[in-house]
């Protein structure tokens, strides 16, 4: 596309690189936005949920996907999930009214997320069965076990329906995923590099990250920049921490 608009012309190229790099730190910005309020939507309190958020967005584990142009899209996909989490916590807190305003919102989030970068739909389901496990603790009642359990599952459906329909046709259509083996194989094959992802992603990027970080210490510490970047980090949140909270503000007028 680009050399059908700039052909042999550098200039073109650098532009495009320029709008690509703008374009992915809004849309890291906005990550960071959707899991601050992800944390708050969880109760956590305001400074474990800003630490977190700026952590982060700051920490260098893993930023080849953030930056790199090959894995745009594991940025919008990291996105639209939190977008998709945040929206169905909200809904499960409105089965009265405005449920299906927010669940919609979560359907259309998790099938964005899912499409653009499949890599996140672990988070997902493991996000669902814990939601489904929290309702039905907070309505548990020995005499309605079973309705309350029911009305419980009936509320994740939509997501559950929503990765499975992800899933399908990522294992039909998707280009990478072998044609000529049959059904059943198709379904293995797809479980093993659903596994394999999350034991990556979800392994070595986050249950091996102090691992991670103190080899980096250990072998590739730099006491200026360490010292310079723990300024700056630290500046960023202390500004940010004594920003008013426009949620509170709201509230109050």
């Amino acid at each position: 596309m680009l050399y059908k608009l700039f052909g042999l012309a550098s200039i073109g190229y650098h532009f495009a690189s320029i709008g690509y790099h703008l374009l992915n730190a809004v849309i890291l910005i906005m990550d960071f936005v959707l899991l601050y309020l992800l944390a708050r939507a969880l109760a956590q309190p305001r400074v474990l949920a800003l630490s977190i958020s700026v952590v982060f967005m700051l920490v260098p584990n893993y930023s080849t996907d953030r930056f790199w142009i090959a894995s745009a899209a594991a940025n919008l996909s990291m996105g639209l999930s939190l977008l998709a989490l945040h929206a169905h916590l909200q809904a499960l807190r409105r089965t009265q009214s405005g449920f299906w305003r927010w669940e919609t919102v979560a359907v259309l989030g998790a099938l964005g997320s899912g499409f653009c970068y499949e890599v996140f739909l672990p988070l997902l389901i493991v996000a669902t069965i814990f939601l489904l496990a929290l309702e039905v603790k907070n309505h548990y009642s020995r005499s309605n076990a079973v309705r309350i359990f029911g009305k419980a599952a009936l509320h994740q459906v939509a997501i559950v329906c929503a990765v499975a329909l992800i899933l399908v046709v990522k294992a039909l259509w998707a280009s990478r995923v072998p044609q000529n083996i049959e059904l059943i194989g198709l379904g293995f094959y797809t479980g093993r590099q659903i596994l394999k992802a999350g034991a990556i992603n979800y392994g070595y990027h986050f249950l091996l990250l102090p691992s991670t970080t103190w080899h980096v210490l250990c072998h590739y510490a730099q006491p200026t920049i360490m010292v310079t970047s723990g300024i700056i980090g630290f500046a960023v949140w202390a500004r940010l921490y004594t920003l008013p909270n426009p949620f509170t503000a709201a509230a109050a007028k």
